[in-house]
């Protein structure tokens, strides 16, 4: 993830989030353990804004789904787009727990 205005540990926090919550999904787990813990790590990750996520795997594009606003704070609109970048890109078939661990994650 890039971005000038959030710190290596807030960047590092949502890329985990964005992880454990297409891991939740997958395994029809509660919400992810870091779910409140966004506010501990960095003020930017409570700002309302728009984000991308995109899954490669094996470098080749496997979803992405995004917005440019959003009305939920960034660290929810990121799980919210993983979700949908992994389940409901209508360009690809969803992600399988077999290929989870294959695949890339990159949030812009």
């Amino acid at each position: 993830m890039s971005d000038d205005n959030l710190t290596d540990e807030e960047c590092s926090f949502l890329l985990k989030h964005a992880r454990e919550t297409i891991r939740a999904e997958i395994w029809k787990e509660h919400e992810p353990a870091q779910v409140g813990e966004a506010s501990k790590v960095g003020p930017h990750l409570e700002e309302r804004r728009g984000c991308f996520v995109t899954l490669h795997k094996a470098g080749k594009l496997k979803g992405c789904i995004g917005l440019f606003e959003s009305n939920c704070a960034l660290w929810e609109s990121v799980g919210k787009m993983a979700i949908q970048a992994a389940f409901n890109d209508p360009r690809f078939s969803e992600l399988k727990a077999r290929e989870f661990d294959k695949i890339d994650i990159e949030i812009s």
